[in-house]
Order: C-alpha cells, then sequence, then structure tokens
C-alpha cells in the first residue's frame, strides 16, 4: 500500500501510514511487543509525513493515534518515563480539544456561505431585493473560493431570481445559463448537483423568456413539465405546469395551452399542503386569460378563487400577494368597478411602496419600479384609476422622521406591525440588545412609554 501511496503525495502517505498502523496494532493486541513496536513506527512516520506537509489535521489524528496506542503499565518499554494514566487521559483530552477547533475553523468558511446564502433567500421572499443582490454575490464568491459546485449553482441560481425580480433580464440570464453550464458540465458525477436539475431548467426558462428570447425559453418550460410528469411528482408537476402557464400567457401564448396549463397546476395542487401558491398562480394565470378574452365576469370568480385560497395561508412569497391584489384589481376594473379596482390594487400598492423603499440604490429601485412586470402593471393600473404614481421616490432610511435616526425608523415600522425583538433583530440583521437599545432612544424622542404607544404614533405620523 506504501508503495503505491508514495506518487500520490506526502499527505495521503501519511494516510497510509497512520491506517497501517492502527491495523498492526489491533494485530498486536498486547501480545506481540515487535508487532506493537512495527505499529508506533509506522505511526510516527505518518506524524512526521503529516508535519512536512503542514497537514495540521492530519498531524492531529496520527498524535491522538499514537496516544491511544501506548502502553501505561509501569515499565513499559513504549511508555515514556513518568507516564500515568491520568496523563494520558489529559493528553486525549488536549489533542481532542485541538482537532475540534481545526474541525471548526475549517468549517467556518463554508458555514458563512450557507449563512449568507440563507439570507439571500430570506430577503429575497421578503422583498428586500438590494440586501439579496448583495448577500447573493457574496455567497457567490465565497462558494466558488471553497470549490463547493453545490453552493455555486444555489447561488447563481438565487442571484438569477433576485435580477428578474428587479427588472434586470440580461444578468439574470447570465446566472441562469452559468447554472446550467455548471450542471451539464458536474451533475454526472455529483448526485447533489442532479438534484437540482428541475429549479435549473425552471430559472432557465424565466430568464429567457424574460430577456427576450421567447422561444427557447418556452421549449425549455415545457421540456420541464414533461420530466416532471414522467417522474410523477405532484409539486414538481404543479410549479412546472403554472410556470410554463404564467410565461405563456406573458409571451401572447395559445389560450388552450394557458388553461390545459393552469388546469394541470390545480389539479397537482389538490391534497398538497403547506403555504405554497401554485394553485393560487394558476387561478390567477386563468383569470387574466379570461379577461384577454373580455369575460369579466369569469376573471373576476378565478380571481376570487385566488384570494381565497390566499387568505387561507401564511404565503411568504410577497409577490404572489401584489399579484394577487392587482389581479383582483384588473378585474374589478374590467368589469366597470372602479372604486373596487382602487380598493383591491391598495394592498399592492403598499407592498410594492416597501419593497421600493427598502432599496437604497436610486438606479436599482429605478429598474425595479419600471423593468419588474407586476410593479410597471400596478402603477400603470394605479395610474389609469386616478390614484397617483404609487410607490414613495426615495427609500425608508432617506426619509425623515423628527430627530429618529434611519435605523430607529427601521425600528419602529416593525414594532408598528407587531414584530417582537427577536423577529426585529432578524429582520434587520442586528441583535436583540442592540434592538431593544434602538427601542429605548424611540421612546425617549417620540415621548412613548410602551410599544404600543410607540406603534400609533408611528401610523400617526406615517412612518408605519
Amino acid at each position: 500500500a506504501l508503495g503505491v501511496a508514495g506518487p500520490l503525495g506526502v499527505r495521503q502517505t501519511a494516510r497510509v501510514e497512520q491506517e497501517l498502523g492502527v491495523v498492526l496494532w489491533g494485530l498486536a493486541e498486547d501480545r506481540s511487543a515487535e508487532l506493537a513496536a512495527l505499529a508506533r513506527l509506522q505511526l510516527l512516520a505518518a506524524l512526521d509525513h503529516s508535519r512536512s506537509a503542514q497537514d495540521r489535521k492530519g498531524e492531529l489524528t496520527a498524535l491522538i493515534a499514537l496516544a491511544y496506542r501506548r502502553s501505561s503499565a509501569p515499565g513499559s518499554a513504549l511508555a515514556p518515563l513518568g507516564d500515568t494514566y491520568v496523563s494520558f487521559l489529559e493528553e486525549i483530552r488536549r489533542l481532542r480539544a485541538s482537532e475540534r477547533q481545526l474541525a471548526s475553523a475549517s468549517e467556518r468558511p463554508r458555514q458563512e456561505a450557507l449563512a449568507l446564502l440563507s439570507i439571500h433567500t430570506y430577503c429575497r421572499i421578503n422583498g428586500w431585493l438590494e440586501t439579496a443582490l448583495e448577500r447573493g454575490q457574496q455567497a457567490l464568491a465565497r462558494a466558488t473560493a471553497l470549490r463547493d459546485l453545490r453552493m455555486v449553482l444555489l447561488a447563481h441560481l438565487g442571484l438569477s431570481e433576485t435580477e428578474r425580480l428587479l427588472g434586470r433580464p440580461a444578468p439574470a440570464r447570465v446566472h441562469a445559463e452559468q447554472a446550467v453550464a455548471l450542471l451539464e458540465q458536474h451533475a454526472t458525477h455529483d448526485p447533489r448537483l442532479a438534484a437540482q436539475r428541475d429549479t435549473t431548467l425552471r430559472e432557465l426558462a424565466a430568464a429567457r423568456v424574460a430577456a427576450g428570447d421567447v422561444s427557447s425559453g418556452l421549449a425549455t418550460a415545457r421540456q420541464r413539465l414533461a420530466e416532471a410528469q414522467s417522474a410523477g411528482q405532484p409539486p414538481i408537476i404543479a410549479d412546472a405546469a403554472v410556470s410554463l402557464a404564467e410565461l405563456l400567457l406573458d409571451a401572447n401564448g395559445s389560450t388552450l395551452d394557458i388553461e390545459q396549463a393552469a388546469r394541470v397546476a390545480i389539479d397537482a395542487s389538490r391534497g398538497l399542503r403547506g403555504s405554497f401558491a401554485w394553485d393560487i398562480r394558476a387561478e390567477l394565470a386563468l383569470a387574466r386569460l379570461a379577461l384577454a378574452s373580455g369575460d369579466a365576469h369569469l376573471a373576476a370568480g378565478h380571481a376570487a378563487a385566488a384570494i381565497a385560497q390566499l387568505e387561507l395561508r401564511d404565503v411568504p412569497q410577497i409577490w404572489v400577494r401584489v399579484a394577487t391584489s392587482l389581479g383582483r384589481a384588473l378585474t374589478c376594473a374590467g368589469a366597470g368597478s372602479p372604486d373596487e379596482a382602487r380598493e383591491a390594487l391598495r394592498p399592492g400598492l403598499e407592498l410594492i411602496e416597501r419593497v421600493a423603499a427598502r432599496i437604497a440604490s436610486a438606479t436599482l429601485r429605478a429598474s425595479y419600479l419600471k423593468g419588474n412586470a407586476q410593479a410597471a402593471a400596478a402603477l400603470a393600473l394605479a395610474r389609469k384609476l386616478g390614484m397617483g404614481a404609487g410607490p414613495m421616490a426615495t427609500p425608508i432610511h432617506a426619509r425623515t422622521f423628527g430627530d429618529l435616526t434611519a435605523r430607529e425608523v427601521e425600528v419602529l415600522r416593525l414594532v408598528a406591525v407587531g414584530k417582537t425583538n427577536r423577529d426585529i433583530g432578524a429582520t434587520l440583521f442586528i441583535s436583540e440588545k442592540t434592538v431593544a437599545r434602538h427601542l429605548t432612544n424611540i421612546f425617549t424622542k417620540i415621548d412613548a412609554t410602551s410599544r404600543t404607544q410607540a406603534a400609533a404614533w408611528a401610523y400617526r405620523h406615517g412612518v408605519a
């Protein structure tokens, strides 16, 4: 074994020597001093090779192997002078602690990358798009440095969706195609990547259509649905079908194809538990289709079904709630009920305002308001209904409310909607102690003695 291990490098040689030493010691079983001595020599060689290769982990494991395999019997030829069982246990404890510390240090970059990826996903779902973009880019950089292909793939997919939500189809397509290239190159020998094939096809189809490559995007969406139906997995079928229906609507596709895809999504969603929104999206697609054909009554029925399902669930995706509000408003407007349309559109406009207010970059904010299809459609309908231009033109932290700082305004807004200190800390990525300090300052500045009074002040002054 050592003969073939040599050419593989010093680290590999050390590992083989260590394994050989462990095996020889097991064969000795305290009966053969010669085998025990040979085993010790192999472990010492492994220790030397690990040190010469600057393999800190290999050095620690070799030391632990040596510590466990030395005799503590008085007079033993293999035991150092003064060796005792207590000192042996203390040495093992110290070495194990060093090994855990080393493992923790080596895992820290990966844990940081995972944390960034998690924050990126949370922010994208909840409408903190600029923060999602920043954290996604940081996660991609960390994952690339770590050569963790799965995290690189997930970062590209998340960034593609984030860019689409920001109304920037060109970079969205770049990220989607980089994800596809990674999948095609490595999926055959990495099952973790192969498991992301469906998600990759979904994002590629959406990014291509958004970038204007409609035929290629629709072909990818149809391929995805066919593969999902072949696999017979209802959740994937539902997602693939409703995604195809939405893309066909955006591309002015066949009425029959749109209706069929939406019905497939609704059928596949039946009996599925959770906060998924596939059937809600399918009902909204059917409402849009009915409106396009001039049937406002049928459109209103589908929109009402979507709203009823939304009210039963805690759907986290902010864009689904915007789409539901917009769909209901469009059907009311199509039915000749402008007052009802304005009332239906108002929650969606408030959500769009909230998302826009969280974007500090004027360029990104303008891109979101003009390039995001939902935001643009909602603003256009608002103007048509005489509701004004919609969301504010400046981010929330750029607005002033008395003596409150930008961060205190953010904290107060979250207090006003009933968030706990822990929730506020998680949303703003600060500690609960920092939240409490902000609240103390807020109460002093607005002359409040409770969260209820602070919330009331926030609503009176337009903070919430």
